[in-house]
């Protein structure tokens, strides 16, 4: 099994590539967090997967939330992995990864880092096509090499280390700050088409008059509503007004 979270695609379409090559399925951590299936069986000898973006140099609340909350049976030796997508590097989300998972005595076997485009229009420009274009040919030979780690059961992988620990957790109380709703709205452009609606991940854009309001003081910041919209109708406050957006998922 591989659980994934995305926001905009990357995590999505890695999850789904390492599926294919494995013979593994895939299941979306943040559905199955709106729907309280929390609890997983690990059959023997199948590998456990988690794939899933860099937020602010660790993990996201919605992949944090999972981790937390997730009831894991498998035997100790159970092969756990992680696939951790970025633009950089994946910093230290792998030490907050694999404390998550320490939680549950299990230990984690390996782990990946996975560069792929940029999303994070908040706080600075996203990949254009081009670039974007580049990272994804890096990144289906990347994926290639996963899968063949897997299938040789490799152990170890990505370490950040002592100072990876340190910059997620000076990090991560910047993530707390930063991911209010407060600056999202929405400009005339907006076509009433709810797919903000539709694809927040934890469900707080509700429409009102045919257009979105965000009902929660925070959020993921998983830039999926900004970054997926149509029409380029929502912004966040003045710094995204002049600055592109990128989208991987199509769905």
């Amino acid at each position: 099994m591989i659980f994934y979270f995305t926001g905009t695609g990357n995590s999505r379409y890695a999850a789904n590539k390492i599926a294919e090559g494995t013979g593994d399925s895939v299941a979306d951590m943040a559905e199955l967090l709106k729907n309280g299936k929390m609890s997983y069986t690990v059959k023997t000898g199948e590998k456990l997967g988690f794939v899933f973006p860099i937020y602010y140099s660790g993990l996201s609340s919605v992949v944090a939330d999972f981790l937390a909350n997730i009831n894991i049976v498998a035997d100790n030796d159970c092969y756990i992995y992680a696939v951790i997508t970025c633009g950089a590097s994946a910093v230290g989300a792998d030490v907050m990864f694999r404390k998550a998972i320490g939680e549950y005595a299990f230990d984690t076997s390996y782990v990946y880092e996975l560069k792929m485009p940029d999303n994070y229009v908040m706080l600075y420009d996203p990949c254009n096509e081009e670039k974007a274009k580049k990272f994804m040919a890096h990144a289906d030979r990347d994926i290639c090499d996963i899968i063949e780690d897997l299938q040789n059961n490799k152990k170890g992988g990505f370490n950040s280390g002592a100072k990876g620990k340190m910059m997620s957790f000076v990090m991560q109380k910047a993530y707390a700050l930063m991911r209010v709703t407060k600056p999202f709205y929405v400009t005339d452009e907006c076509i009433s088409c709810g797919k903000c609606a539709k694809d927040c991940p934890i469900d707080i854009i509700k429409m009102q008059d045919g257009k979105p309001t965000w009902t929660a003081s925070k959020c993921a910041h998983c830039t999926a509503c900004i970054n997926k919209c149509p029409t380029k109708a929502i912004q966040f406050g003045k710094a995204t007004v002049n600055r592109g957006r990128y989208c991987l998922d199509k769905q």
